[in-house]
């Protein structure tokens, strides 16, 4: 290299970018065949973003040295920077050509494929390099990048991994494994490493991730705690804000929840998913009008959102208008024509095709008392005036007069909210709630009255012990084929076991049951009596009496007390 210009180099590795430029371009006019001239001027223009300048100068030298590997390489970056990867790769395959295990250059067309998106190209290419070179920190973690973004999240971890064999405190892939290990639903090996990455420094990515990975593990608390940290730090975060609002709804605390998927709707008007958690939101609330005006703007999004016209449908059942009622859950059956629940609201809405439902669908009752859970009580309370817990355990006081923990174990079907519990707790060393809904079980785990509880659909249930005590307030309803049940309350009942349940009463004597337009099965007393000495249950007591109202109206219930021979 010119003695002159080894001093300007030197001065341009200090910083002094545009005086080397000045000095390069006198010495390329005095020296126009210096390769080393053009080359160091093609290199300042790049520092300074003169893209253009610099390829001419690149292109200058390169007519002195065609097979010059440096200049090849310098062009690619150049117009790698101006997105002509086309060119790019033509002038690194040029290095190939000439020297085909060139570790930089290969990294390079592995980083060119990578920002296209061409990750299985990209990845062959930074497998080639770590032939060159198996120890290369950077290169190994180029290669887990590319396979994590085809899925490749097995090979991918294996790269991760051995990048922190090199290096255990690289950051970002402390975080990338922790982000490998959450797409596989390995939550604690992703908390592990989001949390060592955090020792090193915060970021959202990272309390991003790690709510995520509590939130797979079902610890929702912690995932709250993460979110709201990612919040602090991104609050306009989309993805996170949403996740946020979804852990707020799942714990009831519906306002949060509204408020963060308001802000969601700000960040994206027209998000159909967000339009109609706001509406599921509202409806959990009770707040028909607004729900019903959120879910009409995912119909305007999108005619066909099957889940809105189904909850459209449920709207207009509790506003008791049947007509518009059947005419949302029929467009959300042509779209959803094997949904369970849809039918058979649909059948007790028409009182047609009843002959399928022996029973409520699992799934229609679970969401139900899920749904309904957090204003479960106001609502049983208040507006349906529901007061069978109460009057069933009367009934059992005044008939059989039990004494203290007479019972050894007492089984509380469809539980709820454990309205029930303070009444037959005194009666039961251990006491059992049952219940489909989860919602349900959290609120009633809260009474501290249960022992124990079993989630599931009562038909379904494996009883684990005897029993003495079957506690049934308005829960048979969801029922209509009573056989099972019976039977195998009847199976794991004492003798002189007691068996306490309601019913509601069917106009019709012909009928065993039937399904109503309540979504609600009635019973004939007869059926359920005779049903019960078919399994060595005999009646103590029966007492007409109403516990509950629709629509403003009672609901003929019926009592009763059978005790097993």
């Amino acid at each position: 290299m010119h003695r002159s210009l080894l001093k300007w180099f030197k001065e341009h590795q200090t910083g002094n970018i545009e005086g080397a430029i000045n000095y390069y371009e006198a010495h390329v006019q005095s020296f126009p065949n210096d390769i080393n001239g053009w080359q160091l001027l093609g290199i300042g223009y790049g520092q300074l973003e003169m893209l253009d300048s610099a390829l001419t100068a690149f292109q200058r030298g390169l007519n002195i040295e065609p097979k010059n590997i440096t200049l090849h390489n310098n062009i690619g970056h150049v117009y790698t920077k101006l997105n002509q990867y086309d060119l790019s790769e033509e002038h690194f395959n040029i290095v190939l050509s000439i020297q085909p295990g060139h570790l930089g250059v290969l990294k390079n067309l592995g980083l060119l494929h990578y920002k296209q998106k061409q990750f299985v190209t990209a990845e062959a290419y930074f497998a080639k390099a770590l032939s060159v070179s198996e120890q290369n920190e950077d290169l190994l973690h180029n290669l887990g990048l590319s396979q994590f973004n085809q899925k490749k999240l097995k090979p991918a971890t294996r790269s991760f991994l051995d990048v922190l064999n090199l290096n255990p405190l690289n950051q970002a892939v402390l975080i990338n494994l922790g982000e490998c290990y959450l797409q596989q639903s390995l939550y604690d090996d992703a908390v592990t490493y989001f949390k060592k990455a955090l020792i090193i420094e915060p970021s959202f990515r990272i309390h991003h991730g790690l709510g995520c990975a509590y939130l797979g593990n079902d610890e929702s608390d912690k995932a709250l705690v993460s979110f709201n940290k990612a919040y602090e730090l991104e609050p306009f975060n989309f993805e996170n804000c949403h996740n946020l609002a979804s852990v707020y709804f799942h714990q009831q605390k519906l306002g949060e929840a509204l408020q963060c998927w308001f802000q969601c709707l700000q960040m994206n008007p027209k998000c159909e998913q967000t339009l109609y958690n706001i509406g599921v939101c509202y409806q959990y609330k009770n707040k028909f009008e607004d729900a019903s005006s959120y879910f009409h703007k995912v119909l305007m999004l999108n005619p066909n959102h099957g889940d809105t016209l189904h909850n459209l449908g449920t709207l207009a059942l509790k506003q008791n208008k049947p007509n518009d009622a059947i005419a949302f859950y029929e467009r959300a059956l042509t779209l959803m024509p094997d949904n369970v629940q849809v039918q058979f609201l649909l059948a007790a809405l028409k009182q047609s095709e009843q002959a399928d439902f022996t029973q409520c669908p699992k799934a229609y009752v679970s969401q139900l008392f899920d749904d309904y859970a957090s204003t479960y009580d106001d609502h049983l309370t208040q507006v349906l005036k529901y007061s069978g817990h109460e009057k069933l355990s009367e009934l059992i006081q005044d008939v059989l007069e039990p004494k203290k923990e007479q019972w050894h174990h007492t089984v509380d079907l469809g539980c709820g909210t454990g309205l029930a519990a303070t009444y037959i707790k005194p009666w039961s060393k251990i006491l059992t709630g049952v219940d489909c809904s989860k919602n349900m079980i959290t609120i009633a785990n809260k009474t501290a009255c249960y022992d124990s509880f079993i989630e599931g659909f009562i038909p379904d249930i494996q009883w684990p012990e005897k029993v003495d005590l079957f506690f049934i307030a308005d829960c048979l309803p969801y029922i209509g084929d009573l056989t099972q049940v019976i039977e195998q309350m009847s199976s794991v009942l004492n003798q002189n076991g007691v068996i306490a349940c309601s019913i509601e009463n069917t106009s019709d004597s012909t009928e065993t049951y039937c399904l109503s337009v309540s979504g609600r099965f009635k019973h004939n007393r007869d059926y359920l009596i005779d049903l019960m000495a078919q399994y060595n249950c005999l009646l103590s007591k029966h007492e007409k009496t109403n516990i509950r109202y629709e629509q403003h109206q009672p609901v003929q219930n019926e009592l009763f007390i059978f005790q097993k021979i």
